[in-house]
């Protein structure tokens, strides 16, 4: 018999459980899985649909945890329980992290997002995927003089 899954967390802002899940890789590299859900009267994330009605949406998700360093590398968020009368019936968000060399250092920074949604009894979604590339080291030198 197989255990069922239990709440190993919650966070104090969202009073967010999160539950370990299966391992898995992300961009090549091991990870572990969580799961996570956030309750409606917890929430933050406010959908907002073409037509200016909001709703303060529950969520769940899974967060992905890099097995050497313990960085976050990806971050994934799905609306539930949208209400019927919402003019949205599908909300999803994911972020991913990479490693990213700058001058000499490396950094763990945004390499892609992508946000989804669809109108409720219809055909139409939409799609916006940000990817984050070419970082670049910017430095400057100043002195001050007083005479």
């Amino acid at each position: 018999m197989v255990a069922a899954a239990r709440p190993i967390s919650t966070v104090p802002a969202t009073n967010a459980t999160f539950t370990r899940g299966a391992d898995g890789r992300v961009s090549g590299r091991p990870v572990y899985l969580y799961d996570y859900s956030v309750e409606q009267e917890n929430t933050n994330w406010i959908l907002v649909s073409p037509d200016g009605s909001q709703f303060k949406a529950p969520y769940k998700g899974q967060i992905a945890i890099d097995r050497e360093t313990r960085r976050v590398l990806k971050i994934e968020q799905r609306a539930v329980s949208i209400p019927k009368t919402f003019p949205q019936d599908k909300a999803e968000t994911t972020i991913e992290f990479g490693f990213i060399r700058i001058d000499a250092g490396i950094f763990l920074l945004p390499v892609r997002s992508e946000t989804r949604g669809c109108t409720r009894n219809t055909v139409n979604c939409f799609k916006n995927e940000i990817v984050f590339r070419n970082y670049r080291k910017f430095a400057a030198d100043s002195s001050i003089k007083f005479d």
